[in-house]
């Protein structure tokens, strides 16, 4: 393309602002793109009686996607450098989950606890190279590299007890333990281009909830409450800086229901859910080749 009055800059080329003249700048060359890995899931559900199942669970996955390029740059029509680049993304995680179910006579009536581990670990490498011809003759070079971990251990239980026809309890807790490290480190043919930076994140989460359920003829009642504790903390190792915290949340929550049978049904509720999710992955399970 033409370009007119704007100043341009491919280290160390720049182009001035200079109105009066046109420059025509064009890029030729080529690029290579490769996304390749493999995906695994295998489940087992074992009855150790028949009151009592043991289930696990195993996803792992691995992507690598190269990509290289080859290109030249003009001005006016003369060359004036070739860059060559390549760069690796490489993504792998794997999730792992264990969970104990108790079965009782009044099918209802259940209690679970779930063991769930997740990583993800992603790795993204780069190296361009640059040979100059014009004004002057030489080469630069940059090289990166880059590394971000993401663990997650959850353990989670949950129980549900239909102490009559007309009243149920609901109880759980959960614990989640999150840390997040990412290191990378830039060196190149000047020592401006030079940096690193680690930083590594802790969060913790404490939470507990318990429901009351109420039936009384056509009218349903819910009440119930859930409290959770986060704490976190990180280190910025590159530059010294840290920071930690923590806070306390308690919602409440509330179902008021009418049901006419055959007819209509009424319900009042607060939205915010009570029960805590079930166990949670941070492992994305595909990585996109974008």
């Amino acid at each position: 393309g033409t370009v007119t009055g704007v100043q341009t800059c491919a280290l160390p080329i720049c182009i001035g602002t200079d109105t009066s003249n046109a420059y025509t700048l064009r890029q030729e060359g080529k690029s290579n793109l490769i996304g390749m890995g493999p995906y695994l899931k295998w489940t087992t559900d074992i009855d150790v009686t028949s009151k009592n199942t043991v289930s696990t669970s195993l996803e792992y996955f691995s992507f690598y996607q190269p990509v290289t390029t080859d290109n030249s740059n003009y001005l006016n029509g003369e060359n004036q450098f070739d860059a060559s680049s390549k760069l690796n993304n490489n993504n792998m995680g794997y999730d792992a989950l264990l969970e104990y179910r108790r079965v009782f006579d009044n099918l209802d009536k259940d209690w679970t606890v779930s063991l769930q581990h997740s990583s993800n670990t992603t790795n993204g490498n780069y190296d361009v190279e640059r040979n100059y011809f014009t004004p002057f003759t030489g080469t630069s070079y940059q090289t990166g590299r880059n590394e971000n971990v993401n663990r997650e251990t959850t353990l989670q239980t949950d129980y549900t007890n239909p102490f009559s026809k007309k009243f149920t309890l609901e109880a759980g807790a959960k614990a989640l333990v999150r840390n997040i490290t990412s290191d990378s480190k830039t060196t190149g043919s000047s020592s401006e281009l030079n940096s690193s930076s680690a930083f590594n994140y802790d969060q913790n989460v404490y939470a507990a909830y318990t429901v009351g359920s109420f039936s009384l003829k056509k009218f349903g009642f819910k009440i119930g409450a859930r409290f959770e504790q986060t704490e976190l903390q990180g280190d910025q190792n590159s530059d010294t800086t840290k920071f930690s915290g923590s806070y306390n949340n308690l919602i409440p929550n509330a179902t008021f229901s009418f049901l006419e049978q055959g007819k209509y049904q009424f319900k009042i509720r607060d939205r915010k859910s009570t029960r805590l999710n079930s166990s949670h992955s941070s492992v994305s399970r595909m990585p996109s080749s974008a």
